[in-house]
């Protein structure tokens, strides 16, 4: 056995090959050079040639490395005649041990066992990369599913991209700072506790509040410096057409609609809701993560974003991490918005001075959640603003009695030094 050999199967767990020529069936192996000339009608002269080293990979890949044929194909960059043809003249099957049969006649048991364990570990990770990619394939093609939904809502909607929005000033002026309009939780789809109601009379209580929610911010703030406004956190009931949420939990009894609808419906809850604010100061649209509509609700902030693509009067923010900032003035003061399905109120402060912009100052940041629904809270000397949700309980909620949440709209101004106003549109 020449060194070249000995030190490229050393490398290989101590698995030795037997030097000498071996002659079979199939194919011949030159242990001094330790290639194989292996009988294949698709390969050039109706033979391949190849190092030892790279037989072994192809063995140990199919026979413990638990790759598919079309996996090994890919792996070592042969088409599937030729390799159809190796595994013919090597007796190779899914059965073999995972050496050759040179292998095999020149290594101790001890050594063959350490690989073998070692094999294990190699298929082990091997399936669990192909459940990974699976996974990948599924999100991507879930992915496609809603983009092409989003699409086709926006075009049967008709909504074409603003330009620009006509201005209207309140009677009462008081102007300056951020106004939260907190339409958080909005959970379009979802079924209130023993009633039976279509999709669209649930949208409709929900429109007729949210435009409450804006006659009332518009005549108690007047006109801010913006509106801050979270999409998604929670704006539909259910993540998949399988009406579950972005975590698998089934919403299908506590539903009504198709997903679709709801997100058709949502678009257009939304773009009033903006369209009706833009007329009195600039929208900052921010998409919030919610528990329930991580992809759907990041789908109608995405149908946001084209809508308002054409104006500076809307700016409508995609970022997908789950807390996001708002700069409120020139002085470090921030608004963040979160859905509040992650770190406990008590780690919040934190989170916020781990995550906090260079431009932001601590002391006066303002968090504003979903979720939860508790109004003001002061955490270590941050001031956290649980946001209401104007829907009623489902039958999950009921019966776990989930019911005395305030049935509001939460409206919060931020004057660039901190929290100055809190109130609750019912």
């Amino acid at each position: 056995m020449t060194d070249a050999v000995a030190d490229a199967l050393a490398a290989d767990d101590a698995v030795k090959a037997v030097g000498g020529y071996v002659e079979r069936d199939g194919y011949v192996y030159d242990g001094e050079r330790d290639t194989y000339v292996i009988a294949c009608p698709a390969a050039r002269g109706g033979q391949l040639v190849r190092t030892g080293a790279w037989v072994r990979a192809v063995w140990r890949a199919y026979t413990a490395g638990g790759l598919t044929i079309a996996e090994v194909t890919r792996e070592f960059e042969i088409d599937r005649q030729t390799f159809e043809g190796v595994k013919r003249s090597l007796a190779l099957t899914k059965t073999r041990a995972p050496w050759t049969d040179e292998e095999i006649a020149g290594s101790s048991v001890d050594a063959l066992h350490g690989d073998a364990i070692r094999a294990k570990e190699r298929e082990a990770l091997t399936r669990a990369e192909r459940d990974e990619w699976r996974r990948i394939k599924t999100d991507a093609h879930r992915w496609r599913v809603w983009h092409a939904a989003i699409r086709d809502a926006v075009a049967e909607l008709d909504l074409p991209a603003v330009t620009a929005t006509r201005a209207r000033v309140p009677a009462t002026a008081i102007g300056g700072g951020a106004v939260v309009v907190g339409l958080s939780d909005l959970h379009v789809g979802k079924r209130t506790a023993g009633r039976d109601h279509t999709l669209t009379a649930a949208v409709d209580a929900l429109r007729d509040h949210v435009a409450r929610a804006i006659e009332t911010a518009a005549g108690r703030f007047g006109v801010p410096d913006c509106w801050v406004v979270p999409i998604g956190s929670d704006l539909l009931h259910a993540d998949t057409e399988g009406q579950t949420t972005t975590r698998g939990t089934a919403q299908g009894a506590q539903s009504v609609g198709s997903i679709a609808q709801a997100m058709r419906e949502a678009v257009t809850l939304m773009t009033g809701a903006v369209d009706e604010l833009a007329t009195v100061a600039p929208v900052v649209a921010v998409y919030v993560r919610g528990n329930h509509d991580a992809v759907t609700g990041f789908g109608v902030a995405c149908a946001l974003a084209e809508r308002y693509r054409a104006t500076d009067r809307v700016d409508v923010r995609l970022d997908e991490h789950p807390r996001q900032w708002v700069r409120v003035g020139d002085d470090g003061g921030a608004i963040m918005l979160t859905h509040g399905d992650g770190p406990k109120p008590t780690r919040l402060p934190a989170v916020v001075a781990a995550e906090c912009p260079d431009w932001a100052d601590y002391r006066r940041t303002v968090v504003i959640h979903g979720h939860l629904h508790r109004h003001s809270l002061d955490v270590a000397g941050l001031v956290t603003v649980g946001l209401a949700a104007p829907v009623t309980a489902d039958d999950w909620h009921r019966h776990a009695g989930w019911v005395g949440a305030v049935r509001a709209i939460t409206l919060a101004r931020h004057d660039g030094a901190g929290l100055t106003d809190l109130a609750f549109v019912r």
